[in-house]
């Protein structure tokens, strides 16, 4: 069964917990305004929001260049995404569960300073304004314990140009002693990482290069299309129809919410806009 799914309103402010009770960082803030709760979180409709505040993860065994190519322009009206050698669904028995165009015409009344969430024209927007943060959307009532997900995506130009990253969430969940979930990532400087975190520790992950026309393609601010792959025994993140990075032995079961995300590292602005969400279930 498949059906569209509202986004629902910003991340509103909610005090952060103590540095000290989280894994890593600075600790997380989450934001809501809602109607259901789920695990301590309120959750508005199906998406639920989160901020992480603090370092990012280490650059691992790949090395980010210190500096960064000009980004081209990318005011220009949106095109139609190019059609892309899209890999389908390993499992036979893979069973479409969501579609998401996001036609929505919800705005926010009110811009956050660190972070936007919106609809435009057929489109979803996440915004950061700040560094060192992560922004995600959940589709909250679709926890599934194997997926396979696609959504097309593009870096909105800036004033700055930025170093971070876009992508999907896997299997989150939260109880008492924290969240748990994986992070499939492309970075604008030209790196894919994928990162596994239980009770707001983080496990294990790292960087790896992309190929230099994949990140001429990101940097252009070309529509590109995602997919990611999330089982117990597999995590594969694509780009434009090319495998950009495999896990065989994942550290986290994805059994929990999928979602999209944004990131920042060293510059505060990062803006992205993403359209044509799928979700499968694989059995």
């Amino acid at each position: 069964m498949t059906g569209e799914v509202p986004l629902g309103p910003p991340r509103l402010p909610r005090p952060e917990p103590s540095p000290a009770s989280r894994g890593w960082g600075k600790g997380l803030a989450w934001g809501c305004g809602g109607l259901s709760v789920l695990g301590g979180l309120v959750a508005l409709g199906a998406m639920l929001f989160f901020v992480i505040r603090g370092a990012r993860p280490p650059m691992g065994s790949a090395t980010r260049p210190e500096s960064r190519p000009e980004s081209g322009s990318t005011t220009a009206v949106r095109d139609r995404v190019a059609a892309a050698p899209i890999p389908t669904p390993w499992d036979a028995h893979a069973t479409l569960v969501l579609t998401d165009a996001f036609n929505q015409r919800y705005l926010p009344d009110e811009a956050s300073a660190s972070e936007a969430m919106y609809y435009q024209r057929g489109t979803y927007h996440l915004v950061l304004h700040e560094a060192d943060r992560l922004l995600a959307a959940l589709y909250a009532e679709h926890p599934y314990p194997q997926v396979y997900l696609q959504v097309a995506a593009r870096w909105v130009s800036s004033d700055t140009p930025s170093d971070g990253s876009l992508g999907f969430v896997c299997g989150f969940r939260s109880d008492d002693a924290g969240d748990t979930y994986i992070t499939l990532e492309v970075g604008l400087d030209g790196f894919a990482g994928v990162w596994y975190y239980q009770d707001d520790t983080l496990l294990d992950g790292d960087w790896r290069p992309l190929p230099e026309s994949l990140t001429q393609a990101l940097q252009r601010g070309d529509w590109v299309v995602l997919n990611g792959l999330c089982t117990s025994q597999h995590v594969v993140l694509y780009l434009n129809g090319q495998v950009i990075y495999e896990d065989l032995a994942p550290w986290v079961e994805p059994d929990g919410a999928p979602g999209l995300l944004i990131a920042t590292f060293d510059e505060p602005e990062l803006h992205v806009a993403f359209d044509d969400f799928r979700l499968w279930s694989l059995r």
